[in-house]
């Protein structure tokens, strides 16, 4: 059986969900999610309707 989770960081400041997942990314805690036993896919998305980002 496979699970999928979508999880919808926001904020009240322009560009905090972005932030949040460039640090995640940055501080490789997406890269160890990523490698945890029965995980086969972390990723961030971000909503067409939603400014762009700036990284």
């Amino acid at each position: 059986m496979q699970i999928t989770i979508h999880i919808y960081y926001s904020s009240n400041e322009p560009g905090n969900a972005a932030a949040f997942a460039e640090e995640m990314g940055q501080r490789g805690i997406a890269d160890r999610i990523r490698e945890e036993k029965g995980s086969l896919r972390y990723e961030y998305f971000i909503p067409m309707g939603a400014p762009k980002p700036s990284f």
